[in-house]
């Protein structure tokens, strides 16, 4: 009887070692998963970014045009919703700030095996002060803006799970090269 309790507990005790192993292969996968995905999405934002910043400064700056005083510059809020896309069908996206709040965009990224996962695309922008290192949220026009791109990938099924586990953000100052 002593023999086979402790056989019993001997197999309890494997069991669970077992399952512990598994879980760890699982947790090391599912982190592996998730830096492959933040690395796609990276390089999603960095086109998105290209997009936006390819832009005027403004629409006070479009053309190359010069501003002298912040007050020429689109005022606050910005305007939302713009319908503009990363891909170029709206003509009417012509400056930085028609970005902001965009209607969420969707990109793709295509393995070399012809896999392809979707990433879901927001863009904020705001004016912001350059002190030194430090940048601050501004309450009017400045002559920097800050692009903020965020990115989360799309499940391949509706209602399926997210690869991704956090968002992946990439923010840039953009400067007016033609303000002074």
């Amino acid at each position: 009887m002593t023999q086979t309790l402790l056989a019993f507990l001997a197999m309890m005790i494997v069991t669970l070692l077992s399952i512990n192993q598994q879980q760890r292969i699982l947790r090391t996968y599912e982190a592996m998963l998730d830096d492959e995905m933040e690395v796609m999405a990276s390089g999603i934002a960095l086109q998105a970014m290209e997009v936006i910043e390819g832009k005027a400064f403004d629409s006070a700056t479009l053309g190359g045009a010069s501003v002298s005083n912040p007050s020429a510059l689109t005022a606050l809020p910005f305007a939302t919703g713009n319908g503009c896309s990363l891909r170029g069908l709206n003509t009417l996206c012509d400056d930085v700030d028609d970005f902001h709040e965009m209607t969420p965009d969707t990109l793709s990224f295509t393995m070399r095996d012809g896999a392809t996962y979707a990433f879901e695309v927001t863009a904020t922008v705001q004016y912001v002060t350059v002190t030194g290192s430090s940048v601050t949220v501004s309450a009017g026009p400045t002559y920097e803006k800050q692009i903020t791109v965020s990115l989360q990938d799309v499940p391949a099924t509706p209602g399926g799970r997210r690869l991704l586990i956090n968002p992946v953000r990439l923010s840039r100052l953009k400067a007016c090269d033609t303000c002074s």
